[in-house]
């Protein structure tokens, strides 16, 4: 069989973004409240990146409560002095000592941090930053968001078979390093779709972002062709639908939206093209979404859903999520208010 050049996914994605590692965020900037218990600064940390306008709002929010932000961000870490007592949690930087009392791990990755060494040196620092973003797990008195998750944990295939154990509908599909062969493993005769096995944006090169976004193609695409490529792909059966549904899970608490979007082709980012409303939380589905939600140990997270005339079919979970674009024409803000007050609440209520 033939070595694929370009895997099919990575073809023909458009999409390209610079992801800057400008802090915006607020605590960082203007200073942090003043709170301090036996010379330790009790405070949520984030790991993310300098590009996470979520974690920027929390800064702010949590800022107005009153409670400290230690956020390291894994574009900006490279260079960082840093001490981390893995037994006590005490955790010291830039002179001052913190206390985690709330942990969530967002976007902090590898391949985002910048070290300006050789490539041997540049690989290590990468290695050591994320493994120790891995391997970051605070005594047992922390409130730990999404414990049980990861970079692609639950993975999206642990997804799928979760969720039709938990009597969701899912796409048929296959994992393979042979595009050629899904028409022949999924039954049907529809179009299928090509998605990522992990993350949906991977960078060339730190802060260069190319996508990775779901692609429609007829199985006439693909029959007869026995090109192996050089990675495996997801391969699932096209699922016609009338919207897609993203449920936030806070704490306990659904928030529902529906996105009508015009094509499949049409990049999430670009929210201009995406009609977005929200709708109350579908009965059928809180029982389910439930139990994915305690079986995975989430917090927070959001779902993604298709709404067909057959009922709702599972896409996947994000442990980490963004959901500014999606209140950006609400008059009200109900995700970050739920998300916000949920790690106000555990803040406080571990601090008492």
């Amino acid at each position: 069989m033939a070595q694929a050049d370009v895997p099919l996914l990575l073809s023909r994605q458009t999409f390209k973004a610079a992801l800057s590692a400008q802090s915006f965020d607020f605590q960082s900037l203007v200073g942090r409240p003043a709170r301090y218990d036996d010379d330790c600064m009790p405070c949520v940390m984030i790991l993310t990146r300098a590009d996470d306008r979520e974690a920027d709002y929390i800064s702010l929010r949590l800022a107005a409560a009153g409670i400290p932000l230690l956020r390291i961000d894994s574009d900006r870490c490279a260079g960082t002095e840093l001490v981390w007592d893995v037994f006590d949690g005490v955790v010291r930087l830039g002179g001052e000592r913190f206390r985690p009392k709330v942990h969530w791990s967002r976007y902090f990755s590898a391949s985002s941090i910048d070290a300006p060494a050789p490539d041997a040196i540049a690989h290590y620092v990468q290695e050591q930053w994320g493994a120790w973003a891995e391997g970051m797990q605070p005594p047992t008195d922390v409130v730990m968001v999404n414990r049980s998750t990861g970079r692609w944990r639950p993975s999206r295939t642990a997804q799928l078979a979760a969720a039709r154990r938990a009597g969701l509908r899912v796409p048929a599909g296959v994992v393979t390093t042979c595009p050629g062969r899904a028409p022949d493993l999924i039954p049907g005769s529809g179009d299928l779709v090509l998605k990522s096995l992990g993350e949906h944006l991977i960078e060339e090169t730190p802060g260069n972002a190319v996508g990775l976004f779901p692609r429609r193609v007829t199985r006439a695409e693909l029959t007869g062709d026995r090109t192996v490529e050089s990675a495996p792909v997801l391969i699932q059966d096209f699922v016609p639908s009338s919207a897609e549904l993203r449920i936030h899970w806070a704490d306990g608490a659904f928030i529902a939206f529906r996105l009508g979007k015009r094509s499949m082709d049409v990049e999430r980012l670009n929210i201009s093209d995406v009609s977005i409303e929200q709708v109350p939380m579908p009965p059928e589905l809180t029982g389910p979404l439930t139990l994915l939600s305690e079986q995975w140990n989430l917090q927070l997270a959001a779902f993604d859903l298709l709404e067909t005339p057959g009922g709702h079919v599972f896409l996947e979970v994000n442990p980490a999520f963004d959901w500014l674009w999606l209140e950006h024409h609400l008059a009200g803000k109900p995700v970050s208010t739920a998300v916000c007050d949920f790690l106000i609440n555990a803040f406080e209520g571990i601090s008492s």
